[in-house]
């Protein structure tokens, strides 16, 4: 009795059953590896974008590719935004569920459903930062954050539906309808790079830095040499003998200095609208040469979230 045996030590009878499954695995992986790389790139493109919006408060930007917190801020921002999406889909569709029942009762389920939703995002974000929110700071907070997931949401939502078309003209760009609303799909992606500004501006600074947020611990900086004059004029605080900086916050390590900035008193609007009022005092950051530098000594204490 003779058997053939194929190029990887099998009979020929399970390497001819066998290859289809394997290129079939391979394929897939294959996809798999392609679909990774493309989410992975697109998270690396939306923190970069949350961090230098976070960053053009204090009068510059930060382009350099090679960070990887890009990719923890962008990932907890699909988290959350993910999460968001969830919880607005869930209240749809409690709402539709409930058609039946009374008016004040639909109202007091969705109520009902926001309030859970908005105390479980608080409790998250609360223990993400350390327990530094402050009662003013939750509605703008969470207003941002649902304005994100919906935004969001309903950009997926006109992708999916743009790419189902079978044909493609310029002016679909414009008439495109969602399961949200009837606007554009140029319009919804306007709005939903305006929900991701909203999440840099509210949602970012409040999450602590480990986590995937702008939230930075206080520090003081040990110099070898006193300091320059230009610490009188940044307001930056410093010792008497000029070689202690503190408390500041170091917003970036661009290897060769670091960026710093005071931190801030607490001084939140008292009212939240007042949130949506740009603040007219500027925030000044100056770039400390890394030679100059003895020591840092961090604090677990954390400044109020700006």
């Amino acid at each position: 009795m003779s058997v053939t045996v194929g190029s990887q030590g099998l009979p020929s009878n399970q390497v001819s059953s066998a290859s289809p499954t394997l290129r079939d695995a391979i394929a897939w992986l294959q996809s798999a590896a392609g679909v990774a790389a493309v989410l992975v790139g697109a998270l690396y493109a939306v923190g970069l974008l949350i961090v230098n919006v976070d960053l053009r408060r204090y009068g510059f930007v930060n382009l350099s590719l090679a960070r990887a917190e890009y990719a923890v801020t962008g990932a907890l921002w699909a988290f959350l935004t993910v999460v968001g999406i969830a919880a607005l889909d869930y209240i749809v569709a409690s709402w539709r569920a409930s058609t039946e029942r009374l008016l004040l009762t639909r109202y007091g389920l969705v109520v009902l459903d926001i309030m859970v939703t908005t105390v479980a995002f608080f409790l998250f974000v609360n223990y993400t930062s350390h327990g530094a929110l402050t009662p003013q700071v939750i509605v703008p907070v969470v207003a941002a954050w649902f304005w994100n997931a919906a935004a969001v949401g309903s950009l997926v939502s006109t992708v999916r539906t743009f790419f189902a078309r079978p044909t493609f003209a310029l002016k679909d760009l414009f008439i495109g309808t969602t399961r949200f609303t009837r606007l554009g799909h140029v319009q919804i992606a306007a709005y939903a790079l305006a929900g991701v500004a909203g999440y840099a501006n509210f949602v970012f600074p409040v999450i602590a830095q480990e986590f995937g947020g702008g939230h930075r611990p206080a520090v003081s900086i040990f110099l070898n040499q006193p300091a320059e004059t230009w610490v009188d004029s940044s307001a930056i605080p410093a010792s008497q003998d000029k070689k202690q900086l503190g408390p500041v916050i170091i917003l970036l390590d661009q290897g060769d200095s670091l960026i710093i900035r005071r931190v801030d008193p607490s001084v939140r609007p008292a009212r939240w609208w007042e949130y949506l009022v740009p603040a007219a005092a500027p925030r000044t950051s100056v770039a400390l040469d890394k030679k100059l530098v003895n020591a840092v000594v961090y604090d677990s204490r954390r400044e109020s979230p700006q």
